[in-house]
């Protein structure tokens, strides 16, 4: 792995964490805000094919990652406020929230877990 895809692994794995941890804090509930990081994490997806070449051709498909969390984190908020009519939330290491005074149950865990697992794990199927 030579230099260029080393920044392109970990900028992307990055740009992963930051949204991560932002859906975790409660920053990204707003449908618009997520639209608008669906368009922007999808055109840093689709920067790869720009720059894709022989040295990055191993890496390049983490660019998507993003997207990834983005699309998943948002279909899985949205079946989650279907089924349960509340946001789901996440506390560390807690089973309650003090801020919504509600019981955090294993879903709520999900929805933040399983997003970020496929936002690291998908792209090493599709490249």
């Amino acid at each position: 792995m030579n230099i260029s895809s080393k920044i392109i692994f970990y900028g992307s794995s990055l740009i992963l964490v930051i949204l991560s941890v932002a859906g975790i804090d409660k920053k990204i509930r707003d449908n618009k805000i997520l639209l608008k990081l669906s368009l922007v994490t999808f055109l840093f997806g689709s920067m790869s094919f720009l720059i894709k070449n022989e040295e990055t051709a191993d890496v390049i498909s983490f660019m998507f990652g993003p997207f990834i969390y983005i699309i998943s984190y948002s279909l899985f908020r949205q079946l989650y406020k279907g089924i349960y009519d509340v946001e789901p939330t996440y506390t560390w290491l807690t089973a309650y929230d003090w801020e919504e005074l509600r019981q955090v149950n294993v879903f709520d865990k999900l929805v933040h877990v399983l997003p970020l697992l496929l936002g690291f794990f998908l792209p090493l199927f599709i490249g």
